[in-house]
């Protein structure tokens, strides 16, 4: 059980990297009270280190900063369309937030379901409606995108579009586009690149049942990342998470290929598996298995530190935004172009020396 002063400690560190945690987040990942949660974010706001907003504490500085203007001539306004604006997206949200701020823009930002096109057609309606010049958008289900609905809807508003922590294919004839995400083979590679420098040869790569562009990125990418940094030795096995999420055909995986380094596409998966390796007696984390999470966005919140590939999207926001800005100021043009930003290994106590 995790103490009062440590819960607070947590969500203190959380603060630090994204724009804001909601009660219902530390009552689901702490296992408290409603009541309890609310007096951590109460004597946090008291000590000054967040306000309250939006259903629990947000950082005081970020505060204000989706509804700005500047005084005299009409500043650009940005139209920001995310399936949500916590966890994993609100380093994103906050990043664009904070670049709107220092340049004087203003920022709409609309949350919709991640597969109802009618509900994201009708959030960039109402964003074009106050007044949108461009849009970011962090593009809802991947088949939509490979299908070209949904690109052939933005593409209806006549506006230009910067995709966000998303490639931009399906708009090549949209006319202004870019897009601006992280780099999913980087971190793949740093990730194996890691527990290979442990000493592991066998690793495992874990991901969602349901496939996706970015999940085939990964798999590619873990299948390169082993062939070159194993010597082209077969050292390397892709998993998926049955749909019914149990773990038990996952650890079978783990002792029939002997895997010894994990690496899984998701924090709350991540967890998830460290909880349930705990449960043995020969695959512990990380006396026997060293476990790496794809994304960081969760894991603060273990008692044990999971060692995580971190992607940059607090940048990846921010710089979405700059990219926007500097178009409709006419200081650059959107040309189409891809950039991708490495993310960072955040090394914790989940990953260690091969024991077996």
């Amino acid at each position: 059980m995790v103490s009062r002063g440590e819960r607070r400690a947590v969500i203190r560190a959380a603060l630090r990297q994204r724009s804001h945690v909601t009660v219902r987040e530390i009552v689901k990942d702490f296992g408290i009270s409603r009541s309890s949660a609310w007096r951590d974010v109460d004597a946090l706001v008291a000590g000054g280190d967040g306000v309250k907003a939006h259903g629990g504490i947000a950082r005081s500085d970020l505060t204000g900063l989706l509804d700005l203007t500047m005084p005299g001539e009409r500043a650009p306004v940005l139209g920001m369309q995310v399936p949500d604006d916590r966890g994993h997206f609100a380093p994103i949200v906050a990043g664009a937030a904070e670049a709107c701020r220092e340049r004087g823009v203003r920022l709409h930002v609309r949350t919709t379901s991640y597969w109802d096109v009618d509900e994201v057609n009708d959030s960039v309606r109402e964003m074009c409606d106050a007044g949108a010049d461009g849009l970011l958008v962090v593009p809802v289900g991947a088949d939509y995108w490979r299908s070209g609905v949904l690109p052939g809807q933005f593409a209806r508003f006549d506006l230009p579009v910067v995709l966000v922590d998303r490639e931009a294919a399906g708009l090549a004839d949209h006319g202004a586009y870019e897009s601006v995400s992280t780099d999913v083979e980087t971190g793949i590679y740093v990730a194996v690149d890691h527990l290979v420098g442990l000493g592991h040869s066998r690793l495992l790569l874990l991901t969602i049942p349901e496939r996706s562009r970015l999940r085939d990125k990964a798999e590619c990418a873990f299948v390169a990342a082993t062939a070159d940094l194993l010597g082209g030795r077969n050292g390397g096995t892709v998993a998926h998470l049955p749909r019914r999420a149990d773990l038990d055909p996952i650890v079978a995986t783990i002792r029939r290929t002997l895997s010894t380094g994990v690496i899984v596409y998701g924090p709350r998966l991540a967890m998830s598996l460290c909880a349930r390796l705990a449960d043995t007696d020969d695959l512990t984390v990380p006396e026997f298995v060293s476990v790496i999470s794809y994304g960081d966005d969760m894991c603060w919140t273990g008692a044990a530190g999971i060692c995580a590939v971190a992607p940059a999207l607090g940048q990846v926001g921010q710089v979405a935004a700059v990219r926007m800005i500097e178009h409709l100021t006419g200081l650059a043009s959107l040309t189409g172009q891809r950039t991708c930003l490495p993310p960072r290994l955040v090394r914790r106590s989940s990953t260690g020396p091969t024991m077996r």
